[in-house]
């Protein structure tokens, strides 16, 4: 590949540049992971520990036990992208499907060789003192990349939006799963349930179903201290992917996409309408 276009990359004041060239961007190392060589001017971090980093960061590999908590700390104030793996019930993190080869001895310089294999981090956290990138940018944003098509390239290359952790509710009562229910029926003849949970219990006590404990007032009782009673009622999952995802891609015939998802709740996708780049081996 020709890369002398890169003779001229603006890198000043850049909220996020990684180059892997650079020891300090990355250093051989076995995991993979790169670090930015800037920072945003207004980032903002704290030392905190994120007892439920677990509950999703399991699912991408990020660590091998549901349990696991992460700490951060004032100097964490770098995009930082760790490679995208997975568990399974037997234990581990596996890569499978997932490959990434450095190459460090190219004629053309370091770069990653992303065969299905990629790269993620995030840069807010909600509710924390814990943000790396601008929340809105008034002239959009730029990102450079380079890309060698082969015959059988496809897919996605670029993914921002919603995290994993979307996928459950803002709130939990319960654990993994429902593993029994016992009826209970209370002085006013009205039906409740006593649920039986199985599955992991964090620091924060969040769990993974939507139910939590609701008070409710019974219509008829016997003393005062029966008045009320503690029900286990369900929460509608909330809606946090509509507005909030968009991709870059290459179709099956080399011609780029985006595709996003908008405020109804509904996929949109549209492509170039020839092809814009040709293989790399015509070029």
């Amino acid at each position: 590949m020709d890369l002398n276009c890169l003779n001229t990359i603006i890198t000043d004041n850049l909220a996020i540049h990684i180059d892997i060239t650079q020891i300090k961007s990355w250093n051989l190392n076995s995991g993979l992971t790169l670090v930015s060589l800037t920072k945003w001017n207004n980032a903002i971090t704290d030392d905190l520990e994120l007892f439920d980093f677990g509950l999703t960061a399991f699912d991408n590999g990020r660590v091998d036990n549901m349990t696991n908590s992460l700490l951060l700390n004032q100097n964490d104030n770098k995009m930082t992208l760790f490679r995208v793996g997975y568990n399974n019930e037997s234990g581990g993190t596996y890569y499978s499907g997932y490959t990434i080869n450095p190459i460090t001895g190219s004629s053309v310089g370091r770069y990653f060789n992303l065969d299905g294999g990629y790269l993620q981090g995030f840069f807010k956290l909600n509710d924390y003192n814990y943000e790396l990138l601008s929340p809105r940018y008034n002239n959009g944003i730029t990102i450079e990349t380079i890309i060698e098509l082969l015959p059988q390239t496809e897919g996605i290359f670029y993914y921002m939006g919603t995290k994993s952790e979307d996928k459950y509710n803002m709130f939990f009562s319960g654990e993994c799963s429902i593993i029994g229910e016992t009826k209970i029926k209370y002085s006013d003849n009205n039906n409740g349930y006593d649920y039986d949970f199985s599955g992991v219990t964090t620091s924060e006590n969040h769990y993974l179903n939507s139910y939590y404990d609701k008070t409710v007032k019974l219509n008829a009782f016997k003393r005062p201290e029966y008045s009320e009673a503690i029900i286990s009622d369900s929460i509608e999952q909330i809606e946090n992917i509509s507005n909030n995802i968009i991709a870059f891609g290459i179709t099956e015939d080399k011609r780029l996409f985006y595709k996003y998802v908008n405020n109804n709740g509904s996929l949109i996708q549209n492509e170039s309408s020839s092809q814009s780049i040709e293989l790399v081996g015509q070029l």
